[in-house]
């Protein structure tokens, strides 16, 4: 069927029994090429008959569809035009993982981050009421976003929601890991129940529209309105309907074009079921949340060792506790938080409130370390700066899929992260070349009383780097040699940058020095000023506008000194999708290339 059909415009004419085939098919479409592409198996299987809904009741793309957080979206992108090119999904020149209005004008918003959809879609119907267009704006939201900051500040702006507005809550009881948020647990028991609706139509087919009946209509109004603990939806100006079954096809539609004739905006709550069709992902949801190619679990080394790390630290340390935001997989934290569940705060996906909070246990003595994404991190900027580094707390930051992450694409890239931390006072940056550096300077930084950052890939990659001059970290000797040489020092920043460096001394007649420049904030002052003589290459895993080379640049030119300097890094623009060995070739840091920069800029000394 799915083959056969012109989408989009068919799916209207489908019955509902051939609707439930269509549904049958998409999920069989998406375990297929996640499987072979890699991407968000768990969230995308939940929302397939809802997708399908949306569409069959809806006129896309004059109506507006936003997902949030945009990783629901594979069934949307089949069902409007993208079939034939779903097999690209994530890939190099394929399609993206996520919403993107350049994809599509059917995709309505570009979304990768939590919590963005409700004020967009707000935006729209604002939009749309002031120039007289007419069209419905609908806001899919789930695993754990509602409860992100921005989209409770959109909710709570106003008591009045606009006409023609939707707000689907996909409630599925997750975040990426389980969701614990306080009202969540809250919003999740309010329902329609199902005696209360059939004493409801016994009541109105008995007494009519007698006096009888109206008082038993304000009656139960009151209870309702002391009762419900989904009132306070409705005073947000919402029209609360729910719970509703998002896996039923049939009373998902009869549900939107009920909401559709509602003179105001409707809070629509749905429950689905994360996984659904696939086993695997029904009962380890969280798990596979976001696999690999072959259903892999993706597992990253550093992320693995720091959560070892912290059980070790936490089983002598009291004070240690861990903080993080809706991801304790993905940072290496689930055995952690089995083992030391008070010292253990999953926030949700709120990391504003992750920061600061860990402000304040910082104040009253703890050793917070907040464990999250670079990507995510980047909306905790102002809590950093503002609640953590005024102040010199003693917070640490690790920071997990620094530097580009391959198929998640533009949303949701590391390269930024030296960037927007390096100029913020009393914040030291540190990079470790390995997971026993990683642990080193874990152990380092638990004896500073100041805010410490300490940032990484993903991928496999426990093989140690041996250094000519390595030593235990501290901040007395920030960076030290990994290979000598009197030609070029290229001084690498990060794991990849070392390793690629070494690449490329390998394969060159030229005597490369390699440093392993591994403290971004404070730079190591007194190798710069040895290495002064030499012509130096930066290399980072970071776009170079205001990354470590700048700082490099930044530091010789207030000494006066004139140093041939050549930064390498990636340009100053968003990374689309695409394996990370793609992202380095587009961004010209593959060896062969380097050695030939390196070449040209040894020969025009």
């Amino acid at each position: 069927m799915l083959e056969n059909l012109k989408l989009p415009q068919d799916i209207k004419k489908l019955s509902i029994k051939e609707l439930k085939i269509l549904a049958k098919e998409v999920r069989e479409r998406i375990i297929q090429t996640v499987s072979n592409n890699g991407g968000h198996l768990s969230s995308n299987l939940g929302i397939v008959e809802t997708a399908i809904a949306l569409n069959y009741v809806f006129d896309l793309p004059t109506d507006k569809i936003i997902y949030d957080v945009g990783h629901q979206c594979y069934t949307h992108k089949i069902l409007t035009g993208r079939l034939n090119s779903f097999s690209t999904l994530r890939k190099k020149g394929g399609i993206s993982g996520f919403s993107s209005l350049s994809e599509s004008e059917y995709d309505s918003f570009t979304t990768g981050h939590a919590g963005s959809s409700i004020c967009a879609a707000l935006g729209y119907a604002a939009a749309r009421d002031l120039v007289n267009d007419d069209y419905y704006v609908v806001n899919v939201m789930g695993d754990g976003a509602m409860f992100n900051g921005m989209s409770l500040e959109a909710l709570s702006s106003s008591n009045k929601k606009p006409k023609k507005f939707i707000f689907i809550l996909n409630d599925n009881g997750m975040s990426i890991s389980n969701n614990t948020n306080g009202l969540y647990t809250m919003l999740s028991q309010a329902s329609a129940k199902q005696r209360y609706i059939k004493t409801k139509k016994v009541a109105k087919k008995v007494f009519k529209n007698s006096c009888i009946a109206k008082l038993l209509k304000k009656i139960r109004g009151a209870f309702k309105r002391i009762l419900n603990s989904y009132n306070f939806v409705e005073r947000l100006g919402f029209k609360y309907i729910g719970i509703v079954d998002g896996n039923d096809i049939e009373k998902m539609i009869d549900v939107l074009n009920m909401a559709k004739n509602i003179e105001k905006g409707v809070f629509l709550h749905i429950k689905t079921t994360k996984g659904k069709g696939y086993l695997n992902a029904e009962e380890n949801s969280d798990v596979y949340h976001g696999i690999g190619k072959n259903m892999q679990v993706s597992s990253s080394s550093f992320s693995n060792n720091l959560g070892k790390t912290l059980q070790q630290i936490a089983s002598t340390n009291s004070k240690v506790v861990a903080i993080t935001a809706g991801m304790s997989l993905g940072v290496g934290l689930k055995e952690y938080s089995r083992l030391f569940s008070k010292r253990f705060f999953d926030v949700g996906i709120q990391e504003e409130y992750a920061v600061t909070l860990a402000s304040g246990m910082a104040l009253g003595g703890l050793k917070p370390i907040v464990c999250v994404y670079s990507t995510f991190l980047q909306r905790a900027y102002d809590q950093i700066m503002e609640d953590i580094c005024i102040d010199n707390l003693p917070v640490i930051f690790c920071i997990d899929r620094a530097g580009v992450v391959g198929a998640d694409g533009k949303t949701h890239q590391g390269i930024f992260t030296n960037s927007y931390l390096r100029h913020i006072p009393n914040l030291t940056i540190l990079t470790p070349k390995d997971i026993y550096e990683q642990t080193q300077m874990l152990n380092y930084a638990l004896t500073l009383n100041s805010p410490v950052a300490i940032i990484y890939p993903n991928g496999q990659n426990e093989q140690a780097i041996l250094a000519e001059e390595g030593k235990e970290f501290s901040l007395s000797t920030p960076w030290e040699v990994v290979k000598n040489g009197q030609d070029i020092v290229i001084l690498a920043n990060g794991r990849r940058m070392i390793e690629l460096a070494q690449q490329v001394d390998s394969k060159s007649e030229l005597d490369f020095m390699i440093v392993n420049a591994r403290s971004v904030n404070p730079l190591d002052e007194k190798m710069l000023n040895l290495l002064k003589r030499y012509p130096i290459i930066t290399l980072e895993d970071n776009v170079v506008a205001g990354g470590f080379g700048s700082g490099v640049l930044e530091y010789y030119a207030n000494k006066k000194e004139s140093v041939k300097i050549m930064n390498l890094g990636f340009s100053k623009k968003f990374v689309d999708q695409g394996t990370i060995l793609e992202q380095f070739e587009e961004a010209s840091l593959t060896c062969n290339s380097i050695l030939d920069k390196a070449l040209d800029f040894y020969k025009g000394l």
